[in-house]
């Protein structure tokens, strides 16, 4: 979670709340969460989703849950189940925290949310995983307003993106909702990596 300003209340974990491997919990924690975060002006990112500590996407706000961690570097990638650095039923022991499948991210998109995504290390990993905002300047507010807009992409190394679609004398940037039919795109792209593009499909 995250807040416009310091020293919001701390959230308490009521007993209710908690969850286990054998422990469902009896309260589903947006039923708590997303009034504080509406309270105090705050936005949550999901993460780990496909864990124990993950969530089987039977509710998301679009508003105050803006992005998702599609990869964390302590742990896997939650995109779907066979994807770049996944999970998968037959390889359990290269995940942690448990193996939750109803979490995986196509889940969350097949039901019609809005999501950005970002990737973050725990407290365990260092330069394997970026989240990644643009920005139009650098203060607080700033990069809450980015993040509320979804213009964020989440990296496994230092990697630039800057994703663009021009369509109707409007540019958007990634993250924007753009019409979905009856115009021409046109994609702008500009990626600074570790090495060579490998594929430059287009149609």
């Amino acid at each position: 979670m995250v807040f416009p300003n310091r020293g919001v209340p701390i959230l308490p974990i009521d007993p209710p709340e908690t969850t286990g491997p054998d422990k469902p919990g009896t309260t589903r924690s947006a039923d708590v969460g997303l009034p504080y975060l509406k309270q105090y002006g705050g936005l949550a990112f999901r993460h780990t989703t496909a864990t124990d500590q993950g969530t089987d996407w039977g509710d998301h706000n679009n508003i105050l849950e803006p992005l998702v961690e599609v990869y964390q570097g302590h742990r896997l990638a939650y995109e779907h189940e066979g994807g770049p650095r996944s999970p998968t039923v037959d390889k359990l022991y290269s995940q942690r925290s448990g193996y939750r499948p109803a979490g995986f991210m196509w889940n969350a998109l097949a039901k019609g949310y809005r999501m950005g995504f970002e990737a973050a290390s725990d407290h365990c990993s260092t330069h394997i995983s970026y989240s990644c905002l643009l920005v139009a300047g650098t203060t607080r507010q700033d990069l809450l307003d980015a993040i509320r807009k979804r213009h964020s992409y989440g990296a496994t190394d230092n990697i630039v993106l800057d994703f663009r679609v021009e369509t109707d004398g409007h540019e958007y940037i990634q993250g924007d909702e753009i019409p979905a039919t009856g115009v021409k795109y046109v994609l702008n792209v500009n990626v600074v990596g570790t090495g060579r593009v490998r594929s430059n499909a287009s149609t």
